[in-house]
């Protein structure tokens, strides 16, 4: 555009240079006539000589006019010079008839003169007054004044001429040169504007050579997108009529070309849209509004030409073209996302099934386990059993506990699988970690020759934080295996530290090693893969889900550690791990704790007396204390009575939760409610809030064999002030029993 109007301007210039020129040439053409007339008066006024003798008088009238009008009025003068011309040919004539009838001496006077003899003249003078020639003389005299008076004038008309010729040759002169100079720019503004029109020619067939390209790209780019777009663009005029479709719209609906598409458009949608509405109808009506609000967005259900429905997304977007408004339609087919929603939506039925399932087999699973481990525990308590009869309650018990770490071990897994474990950073004390670690799993020694030996780093902090239960967690599957799997030789634990980026991280490094059996290279490929276990006739005799290492591999995952393996087959395995940890406080071990530590007994323990270890506790008496135990099944009621004996704790119990609620409506109050959690008719949550809407208050703990996730939450959501899981956790009860009942009986009084 700028060179356009750049061109435009030019040609004005142009034209307004080039009438400059044609008017100094046109002057340039009437000065040259006057110079041409001039020339020729001169001629005149030459050849007039002895003629103007006679015309003296008209022809000083003439000059004098000449001289007042110059060269301003050249029509004026030229018909003044044919005047002067016809004048002076008749005085010449009448010279000629006449001139005999003159005076002698005036003739000749007038002779002398034109001669320049002056002298002459003056000396004939001279003679005839001295002859008394007076009138001769005075002849002679007015001779001579008559041809000097015509000299004269004939002088005076020549310079005349000469200056009037001079200033025209001046004006002409002039002339010439503002014609040149202008004809000179005039030229050079003509080249100069042929360039520019040729170099803007250039430059305007190289934009458009430039714009074509682009736009020949733009529309191979536009038909590639068109081609390669995974949904339909369709075009759609202000009379509501569809006038263009991409090549996909034959790929979604397997049609033989976009003309069939676009002919067949309305067979492309079942009769009735899934509210009910006309299909054709509402597609002029969503088109409607596209073109008056300029947007739409809408779910369509298509189908193809067989029938099969084809489910969509429309997005209507209004634009112009050539002054006209025009809709853009794009229809994404739904059919994936669709299928990705009902897979989602089957796996999530089929996760809540698993963990319904799970809970339903964790309760009935863990039900009779509760029996068997507290009836086992209840019966090491009690003191007179036969050596033989202790240890079968001893190997019941272990048998169970087993039983139920694999059950814990598949719930575990469970959660990992669903995503649903947590890990739960708490400030807790590194020696208790490792005391609880060595004393839990030294058992597994049993009767093997086995030398366990522990290794500390003094600078280890005394208080961490991280989620000590699952530190546990892996650091029992890698030393129970490293028991199990080492027949004799040596198991060692290690506990050390690596600086972190962070100043108040640290990085705890464990080793777990054995001289056991070791692994081969097949063997450790596969050693973190769920229900894998090795060499099942050798090792038939070892306890076991295979479910142990793939748990602790995920759980360091979750705390963004690591895990590195070597193992040799015949010479042992070795394990290290490291896990980030936050540092609580600025003390250390030191020393003389690592010492310690390091100093634990680690020898063989009887597996019997490991038990009682494990099994027997003393409790605090608190026979002030009233509770009741709400369980349909008896051997459970039977288990938590015994274990209460010890506490020396009035015990009533319920078999459903009816009689529990009847019970309370009675005007019983007990100081803790042991609640179970699934029993049939009314289960332990629906008492619960029957019971917590008659206004009761006190503590209701829940009792249950569902262990998964969220469990406690959802009890505690319900109106229950506790949770503790079948298998009783001996451990956990104590603690409810001092909370509610010891500390609420001897808490001072406000």
């Amino acid at each position: 555009m700028m060179i356009v109007r750049l061109i435009k301007v030019l040609i004005v210039v142009f034209a307004v240079l080039g009438g400059a020129n044609m008017y100094f040439f046109s002057f340039f053409v009437q000065a040259n006539d006057k110079i041409v007339w001039a020339h020729e008066m001169r001629r005149a006024f030459i050849l007039a000589d002895h003629e103007l003798r006679m015309a003296s008088l008209e022809l000083t009238r003439l000059v004098r006019s000449y001289i007042v009008m110059g060269v301003e009025s050249q029509l004026e003068l030229y018909w003044e010079e044919l005047l002067i011309r016809d004048r002076m040919g008749s005085v010449r004539q009448a010279f000629i008839d006449n001139d005999a009838s003159l005076p002698e001496m005036f003739l000749l006077g007038r002779a002398l003169a034109y001669q320049g003899r002056l002298r002459s003249i003056e000396a004939l003078a001279i003679e005839l007054r001295a002859a008394g020639e007076s009138q001769m003389a005075l002849d002679l005299t007015y001779g001579t004044m008559h041809a000097a008076y015509g000299i004269a004038f004939v002088n005076v008309l020549d310079e005349l001429s000469a200056a009037t010729f001079a200033r025209t040759q001046k004006i002409v002169d002039r002339a010439q040169n503002n014609a040149l100079m202008f004809g000179r720019l005039a030229l050079a503004v003509a080249v100069l504007l042929v360039l520019v029109i040729i170099a803007g020619t250039v430059l305007i067939l190289r934009e458009v050579k430039a714009t074509m390209g682009r736009e020949r790209e733009a529309n191979e780019i536009n038909e590639i997108f068109l081609k390669s777009s995974p949904f339909i663009m369709n075009i759609w005029d202000d009379a509501y009529k569809l006038v263009s479709t991409s090549s996909q719209s034959v790929k979604m609906f397997g049609l033989s070309s976009q003309e069939q598409y676009m002919e067949r458009f309305h067979d492309l949608s079942p009769k009735y849209q899934p509210c009910g509405t006309l299909s054709q109808k509402k597609a002029i009506d969503c088109v409607r509004k596209a073109f008056s609000e300029g947007h739409a967005k809408f779910e369509w259900m298509h189908q193809t030409l067989s029938g099969e429905p084809l489910p969509a997304e429309v997005t209507l977007e209004r634009f112009t073209r050539q002054g006209k408004q025009m809709v853009a339609a794009y229809t994404v087919d739904l059919r994936p996302v669709k299928a990705a929603i009902e897979e989602k939506r089957q796996a999530e039925d089929e996760s809540k099934a698993k963990t319904r399932f799970l809970a339903r087999m964790s309760h009935e699973i863990r039900t009779p386990m509760n029996a068997v481990l507290g009836i086992a525990r209840i019966q090491l308590q009690k003191e007179g059993h036969p050596p033989e009869t202790e240890d079968a309650f001893s190997r019941i018990y272990n048998s169970a506990d087993m039983l139920l770490h694999i059950i814990n071990d598949i719930l575990d897994f469970s959660r990992v699988e669903a995503g649903k474990m947590e890990i739960i950073p708490a400030a807790y004390e590194t020696a208790s970690l490792i005391v609880d670690t060595i004393q839990l799993n030294l058992m597994y020694i049993g009767s093997k020759k086995i030398d366990f030996k522990l290794s500390l780093d003094w600078r280890l902090p005394v208080y961490l934080i991280g989620d000590m239960l699952r530190i546990k967690q892996i650091l029992n599957n890698l030393l129970s295996n490293a028991f199990k799997y080492t027949q004799e030789g040596r198991v060692a634990l290690s506990f050390g530290m690596e600086e972190a980026s962070e100043p108040d991280d640290i990085i705890l490094l464990i080793g777990v090693s054995d001289t056991g059996r070791g692994m081969s290279k097949e063997q450790l490929d596969r050693l973190f893969d769920e229900f894998d276990r090795f060499n099942l006739q050798e090792n038939s005799a070892i306890e076991g889900s295979g479910l142990g290492m793939p748990i602790a591999y995920s759980l360091i995952n979750m705390m963004q550690g690591t895990i590195n393996v070597k193992s040799d087959p015949g010479n042992g395995t070795v394990f290290t791990v490291r896990l980030p940890q936050k540092t609580h406080g600025i003390d250390v071990l030191g020393e003389e704790m690592a010492s310690d530590l390091q100093n634990l007994e680690a020898g063989r323990v009887p597996l019997k007396e490991s038990v009682k270890k494990v099994s027997k506790f003393d409790h605090e008496p608190m026979p002030y204390g009233r509770v009741l135990v709400v369980d349909d099944v008896d051997i459970n009621l039977y288990v938590v009575e015994g274990i209460l004996a010890s506490y020396e704790i009035a015990v009533e119990t319920a078999t459903s939760g009816s009689e529990a609620i009847g019970k309370i409506r009675n005007g019983e109050v007990y100081d803790i409610v042991f609640m179970d959690h699934m029993m049939p008719g009314m289960d332990g949550v629906e008492a619960t809030k029957i019971i917590r809407g008659m206004g009761y208050a006190k503590p209701i703990v829940a009792l249950t064999a569902n262990a998964l996730k969220d469990t406690e939450k959802m009890f505690m959501e319900n109106g229950f002030s506790g949770f503790v899981s079948k298998p009783i956790d001996v451990d956990k009860l104590d603690k409810y029993l001092m909370r509610f009942i010891r500390d609420r009986k001897f808490a001072p009084k406000s």
